[in-house]
């Protein structure tokens, strides 16, 4: 009898930790992180569906001890892209995706600020130790804070060229309003 009780408590806490370890971590509603963008990506060659791969420059704590380790994989997609031909170019992106420790956890960032861009190239005239910093200038950006969150780059006039190494301030909009894009469509039917 005492065996079969040592069986039964050994299986109850086993599995409860089993399904702790299984469950998702979840980013709170309002949660920030800085994250560098790890490619170029332009108007001009991006498409709709294109990967879009960030990653976080800090180790960031969120509740309940959550930590997201430096240097984290953030992933996003490409919603909408429309070249200066067009008069207006922009570029919509959707962050969607934290990898943590080979998890996918979903996440719904919008851009709340570009505050950095850690990259820089050689000024127009040519001169040694003259750089111009890849900021943003002349391109609005407009973060969608809604059911799927998206940051909007436009400029009239002049390409939008997202650069490798731009420095973004994420914030997670509420999950709880959150429903992967498998849900949605099943919710619609």
């Amino acid at each position: 009898m005492n065996c079969s009780f040592r069986y039964t408590l050994y299986v109850a806490v086993f599995s409860s930790t089993l399904a702790a370890a299984q469950q998702l971590p979840e980013v709170p509603r309002d949660s920030t992180f800085p994250v560098e963008l790890r490619q170029t990506i332009r108007a001009s060659t991006a498409k709709v569906g294109d990967p879009v791969k960030l990653r976080t420059v800090e180790s960031v704590l969120t509740g309940k001890g959550i930590v997201i380790p430096n240097g984290t994989p953030v992933l996003g997609t490409i919603q909408e892209v429309s070249d200066i031909e067009s008069g207006v170019s922009e570029i919509r992106i959707r962050i969607h995706t934290l990898l943590v420790k080979d998890r996918a956890i979903p996440v719904n960032l919008a851009v709340s600020s570009l505050y950095y861009a850690r990259s820089a190239y050689p000024n127009a005239t040519g001169r040694e130790n003259m750089f111009k910093l890849t900021f943003l200038e002349g391109i609005k950006v407009v973060s969608r804070q809604s059911e799927e969150a998206s940051t909007s780059f436009s400029s009239q006039g002049k390409e939008v060229v997202l650069r490798s190494g731009i420095m973004l301030k994420l914030r997670q909009i509420d999950p709880t309003e959150f429903r992967p894009a498998e849900q949605q469509v099943a919710s619609r039917k």
